[in-house]
Formats: C-alpha cells, sequence, structure tokens
C-alpha cells in the first residue's frame, strides 16, 4: 500500500513538473551577479547561470538561463511582474545558486512563465533540491 501511495506521489510531482515548464534537473555553473541598472534585463541588474548534466560543469551543456529585475523588457525575461526579481531577490538567487554549484546540488529552472519574446532561457523560478 506504502508503495503504492509513493508512485501516485511521483506520478503527481512529474505530471506538475512536466506541465507547469520544470526542466530537468541538472547542476548549476558559471553563476553571474550582474547589479544595477542593466538596460533591457531590468533595473536592478540579473543574474545569469549555466547548467550542466554533470557536476563541476562536465557533461552535456543543457542551457543559459536569466533571472531578470523590474522593468525588464529583454525576450529572454519573463513578461509578467510577478516574475521579475528585486534587488534582495536577486541576491538571495545569487548565493543560492553558487552555494548549490559549489555542493554539486541539482537545480530545475522553470520555465511557466510567459515570456517577452520566448527566447530560451526565459525562467520565473528555480526549483533547489535536496541533495
Amino acid at each position: 500500500m506504502k508503495i503504492r501511495s509513493l508512485l501516485a506521489a511521483v506520478c503527481t510531482f512529474s505530471a506538475f513538473a512536466l506541465g507547469t515548464g520544470v526542466a530537468a534537473a541538472d547542476f548549476v555553473c558559471n553563476v553571474g551577479l550582474y547589479p544595477g541598472n542593466s538596460g533591457n534585463m531590468g533595473t536592478e541588474g540579473y543574474v545569469q547561470f549555466q547548467t550542466y548534466t554533470g557536476a563541476n560543469c562536465t557533461g552535456s551543456f543543457v542551457g543559459t538561463f536569466y533571472a531578470c529585475s523590474t522593468s525588464a523588457t529583454s525576450s529572454s525575461c519573463p513578461s509578467g511582474a510577478n516574475w521579475r526579481y528585486e534587488r534582495q531577490s536577486l541576491l538571495a538567487l545569487y548565493r543560492n545558486l553558487q552555494s548549490a554549484a559549489s555542493v554539486d546540488q541539482k537545480v530545475s529552472p522553470s520555465m511557466g512563465a510567459v515570456c517577452n519574446g520566448g527566447a530560451p532561457g526565459c525562467m520565473s523560478m528555480v526549483y533547489f533540491y535536496s541533495n
């Protein structure tokens, strides 16, 4: 009975994750914080990071992702203001991504937001998985 419940929970999470545009869990690499007015990436700056299938930037390259701030108009940024980051949130995301990279913690960028232009790398949030 417990196995059936666990299987149902995993299937429900998988369906939720696939339905909301969550990418597969991969490893963080090359995290960058670009503070200040960044033009079309937002008035508070942005965070950029890459993911790979293997730890320490090994395996296959998956993609480059962007966390944009208020007033962003880039096609790599979400169009809704609710999906853009303010300064303190950008700093927290940057620190968490750096930490994930240093301990080989898997993450999944969520592409559930509507993007300004639908460019690759547009994301709304990041899921962090426990090691």
